[in-house]
């Protein structure tokens, strides 16, 4: 049971990485013409939309899998932008503190905690995203998320994952 629990964890948290790992965002390239035909108001829709047809094609989504994915992950990234801003500021006000020279070290602890708050509660929103997202695949698209999930670790040894 516990390593049915271990499986069903690693399974999630590879079903986010392929949702919103960085492996999923265009390369240098890419990126020069999807902005040369994107507004920076329109920037992030025009990754996520690009990011969708990388997924949907390596999972082999059926239309129906498409409309229902596209559902989730667009109220996920219309819940999340007013975080994700907030994560944002916070990161810039701590950044502006640590170099004024002025703030407390207890202050700067305490931008801190908020700071790693604000991250934990978008990680919880997109583990509750995954979980929304794996009820649409089957068990070999989940197969294939997973195991690309771990491919990508076995390129992350350098950063903790040894």
């Amino acid at each position: 049971m516990k390593n049915a629990k271990v499986t069903l964890l690693a399974l999630a948290v590879g079903i986010g990485v392929s949702l919103w790992g960085i492996q999923a965002l265009p390369s240098y390239a890419e990126r020069q013409v999807i902005a040369a035909d994107t507004d920076d108001a329109n920037w992030p829709s025009a990754v996520r939309n690009h990011f969708e047809s990388i997924f949907f094609k390596r999972i082999h989504a059926t239309e129906d899998q498409r409309g229902k994915l596209k559902e989730i992950i667009d109220t996920a990234f219309d819940e999340n932008k007013d975080l994700r801003s907030q994560l944002k500021n916070e990161f810039n006000s701590l950044v502006d503190s640590v170099t004024d020279g002025k703030t407390s070290e207890d202050q700067l602890h305490k931008q801190y905690e908020e700071i790693k708050a604000t991250r934990d509660k978008l990680a919880d929103r997109r583990f509750n995203t995954i979980l929304k997202v794996r009820t649409v695949l089957t068990p070999d698209q989940l197969k294939e998320v997973g195991d690309r999930f771990k491919s990508r670790m076995e390129s992350w040894k350098g950063f903790g994952c040894r």
